[in-house]
């Protein structure tokens, strides 16, 4: 011991089964670490935290829009969660209140949702529309991004199911781009080998229920992964055919946003397609799992027999930019000893959309709103089809208002044509995601 420190065994001890929240990484470029601060800062401002508390590990997702015209970036939505609501409270819900997928990805992406929507109705009630992020394309008669924006994505975490399965390549964070912005840069086509393994098989989230009897407790990547007889197995995951879960694991969603579009069928009736340009990735990350989950798994996909009117973004994969960034969400420490390790148990799950007053604090377990009286949250199917209805009204799109007052939220997704055609053939065929495990109709049959 240095002279003037007093010696402490238990301290000794106990720094011994210490290790950092996070391992220190390499960043792709500077625009990666951009993306992760905006985002971090933004959740401590809008959950008035003045720093990140170790001992809520969670995962935060946020989505943020980069305007070339003077580099700016703007943070438009967030989500933090690990959670998804029990198949019990899903079957009972036939209003459309509960929400399904707490994991932040898809939190911060219906967030997403929702400061759009209020941005075409803001592009509608001004004149000549300069106050929002959409511009009206006469031909096509629907809304569409302004050409200077841009939307990237920030997860703390490598996401959920397929991009965690670290197999059919070699582990890789260490690429660099030579400039200071994301690079579109071409991916590699991947072989696929292994399809009976599950390369590129879509995974469900465990539902919580078998979560508890298959005793595996914690987040993506705290414990490892398996091999069962459909193939290798993401921790918390199972297999879509097993019955064992009925939400898709946020790779799978991330990579049908990148064929179909963060919108959704609904917003896809009045807006273009938008996707995203670049992804962010803190802990965990693995570049070449990152690709193959997120995109080329999908690499052949095209829907180019479903043209949209004059469409600008037709359905086909998009292959957005993948970095990794430096910037740690948690720059606490974890005792690993005894009882010690990374838990990702806290079940209160938090959005927010630019625009909001406040976040929104969730039950992920119940899928219903702390923070809001009735408990139905704002992110919930039924809220969002409000959400769309106003809208439609502000528009004043007669036909579209009409319909959307008088149709189930069901009847009203599947009237979106060209989006139904192109997600038809994602799901139907054999060598995409056929496999994907669709809501029940009855379940969506309010108004």
């Amino acid at each position: 011991s240095h002279a003037g420190e007093s010696f402490s065994p238990h301290a000794a001890m106990m720094s011994t089964a210490v290790r950092n929240a996070e391992k220190s990484r390499t960043s792709t470029c500077s625009f990666a670490d951009r993306v992760a601060r905006a985002s971090i800062q933004e959740y401590l401002r809008v959950t008035n935290k003045t720093r990140w508390e170790s001992s809520m590990q969670t995962v935060l997702a946020a989505f943020l829009l980069h305007d070339s015209k003077d580099d700016s970036l703007l943070v438009v939505s967030l989500g933090t969660g690990t959670k998804i609501a029990a198949r019990e409270y899903v079957l009972e819900d036939a209003e459309g209140r509960v929400v399904r997928d707490s994991h932040a990805e898809v939190l911060a992406r219906r967030a997403l949702q929702r400061y759009l929507y209020r941005e075409i109705q803001k592009c509608e009630q001004d004149p000549d529309g300069s106050g929002s992020i959409f511009e009206f394309h006469n031909v096509s008669s629907r809304f569409v991004l302004r050409a200077s924006l841009t939307l990237h994505l920030y997860t703390s975490s490598q996401p959920c199911g397929n991009a965690t399965l670290k197999r059919w390549a070699k582990p890789n964070s260490s690429l660099r781009f030579e400039g200071e912005l994301w690079e579109n840069n071409e991916h590699p086509r991947i072989l696929i080998q292994a399809r009976e393994e599950g390369q590129v098989a879509v995974l469900v989230k465990k539902d919580p229920g078998a979560q508890r009897k298959a005793d595996e407790g914690g987040h993506e990547g705290e414990s490892k992964v398996t091999c069962s007889r459909e193939g290798m197995l993401a921790p918390g995951t199972a297999s879509a055919k097993s019955g064992l879960g009925h939400v898709m694991c946020c790779s799978d969603k991330i990579a049908k946003w990148n064929a179909l579009g963060v919108q959704g069928a609904l917003m896809s009736i009045l807006a273009h397609p938008i996707f995203i340009t670049s992804i962010t990735v803190g802990r965990k990350f693995s570049r070449p799992h990152c690709l193959r989950a997120f995109c080329c798994r999908l690499q052949d996909f095209n829907a180019s027999t479903f043209p949209l009117l004059n469409d600008l973004q037709p359905f086909k994969i998009h292959h957005p930019s993948v970095m990794c960034t430096q910037v740690k969400l948690d720059e606490g420490v974890i005792f690993t000893g005894e009882g010690g390790g990374a838990t990702f148990n806290n079940e209160d799950c938090m959005s927010w959309s630019n625009g909001d007053d406040s976040c929104e604090i969730l039950d992920g377990r119940h899928g219903t709103a702390i923070s809001s009286p009735e408990k139905t949250s704002r992110l919930s199917k039924k809220a969002m089809m409000q959400l769309f209805r106003d809208t439609c009204r502000v528009c004043k799109q007669q036909a579209t208002t009409m319909e959307a007052d008088s149709q189930t939220y069901y009847k009203c997704k599947q009237s979106a044509e060209s989006y139904q055609g192109a997600k038809r053939l994602l799901f139907s065929h054999r060598l995409l995601f056929n496999d994907w495990i669709v809501s029940d109709p009855k379940l969506e049959d309010f108004s």
